[in-house]
């Protein structure tokens, strides 16, 4: 899946910033959801999260997650977004420390991934949208589908993702949100 806009350098030849993602929404790698239209402003302020409940038929699989702010137009712009490899999901974001090991084909695994912080509004009539996606390229490295020990490289296998949701799964967005006093 192609990069489009986000927290990436200015100079970047995909373009930095809140760009429209409705031709990356449309492509059929990508999973959406979205709210209905909100009937009033809410603001999200701080870390942002998701947790994603994943079956592939391949060894590892990349997760990227975009949080989008969709206009009444249609327009959908990036607000925040991060990627997880499926084989590093017992490391620790921070420390770095835990150890990566290959994905079980057909089995659920849990994966955080960890969309940075961020502080906006969304307006009456928008609506939240989360996107997900096996990759994001340039911006990030496209993933092989198979699983190798750091410092080897992997074959590259076609795979198929399946993102499970439900009671006994439940993917999802974790937002802070900012409540105004009465």
């Amino acid at each position: 899946m192609p990069t489009r806009g986000g927290a990436v350098l200015l100079f970047a030849p995909f373009g930095a910033g809140p760009a429209d993602q409705r031709a990356v929404e449309a492509r059929p790698d990508v999973v959406s959801w979205r709210t209905g239209p909100l009937e009033k402003e809410l603001t999200v302020m701080g870390a942002v999260r998701a947790v994603v409940h994943l079956v592939t038929t391949g060894t590892d699989a990349d997760v990227v997650v975009r949080l989008c702010d969709e206009h009444p137009d249609g327009t959908s712009r990036v607000v925040a977004d991060g990627v997880r490899r499926a084989s590093a999901r017992s490391v620790d974001p921070v420390t770095g420390r835990g150890g990566r090991g290959p994905l079980e084909p057909g089995r659920a695994y849990e994966i955080a991934v960890d969309l940075w912080s961020t502080a906006h509004t969304f307006l009456p009539g928008h609506r939240i949208r989360v996107d997900i996606a096996p990759s994001s390229s340039p911006r990030w490295d496209v993933g092989a589908n198979s699983y190798a020990p750091d410092g080897e490289s992997a074959p590259a296998v076609t795979a198929e993702h399946t993102i499970l949701q439900g009671p006994g799964r439940p993917s999802r967005i974790v937002l802070d949100v900012v409540t105004s006093p009465v």
